[in-house]
């Protein structure tokens, strides 16, 4: 299961437009030097039509 946070205001669409959500990984400032380890422990995602780079 993937969750995605965000806060009331402004919300998901502050750095990012509608369209592009959930295309990609958001991480924190803090996290960014660990983005090559974190995406490694991700499982894989696939939908009707194949997978989700």
């Amino acid at each position: 299961m993937l969750y995605e946070i965000a806060t009331d205001a402004p919300g998901f669409l502050i750095d990012e437009p509608a369209a592009g959500l959930g295309a990609s990984l958001k991480l924190p400032p803090w996290l960014e030097p660990r983005r090559a380890e974190i995406e490694a422990r991700l499982p894989a995602i696939t939908r009707p039509g194949g997978a989700i780079a």
